[in-house]
């Protein structure tokens, strides 16, 4: 058994009757991956486990067995995710600068780095 990490970034087909969905996950390389999802968002970040099958039409294809919903990692990912439409009242660009300012910031302080705002220590 296999296990991608990576976002999603096309929805190509979803069943809503029964959450069957067909999409491209990003792990540094393009992978169209197939399996049952309730709810799935593009930019979404997921963990997944699964074989990779061979479709006689469509190709490679990643079928996904299990899954887990993961939070992102740095601030190009928050952006990613806040931009995706995934949380209502969030459209990218503008909207998200203030809460990936304040994560690189947090993100630094943790860390210790330079850039951190290190009076709240």
């Amino acid at each position: 058994m296999a296990q991608l990490k990576g976002f999603v970034t096309h929805i190509i087909y979803r069943n809503n009757g029964n959450g069957y969905t067909v999409f491209e996950l990003n792990t540094g390389d393009e992978i169209t991956c197939v399996g049952t999802f309730q709810s799935l968002e593009e930019g979404e970040i997921l963990e997944l486990e699964g074989d990779f099958t061979e479709h006689a039409v469509y190709g490679s294809q990643f079928k996904v067995s299990s899954f887990k919903f993961s939070s992102p990692e740095d601030a190009a990912g928050m952006e990613r995710y806040l931009g995706s439409g995934a949380i209502k009242g969030f459209a990218g660009g503008a909207d998200c600068e203030p809460i990936r300012g304040g994560y690189v910031s947090d993100y630094r302080r943790r860390a210790g780095a330079p850039g951190g705002d290190q009076g709240d220590q």
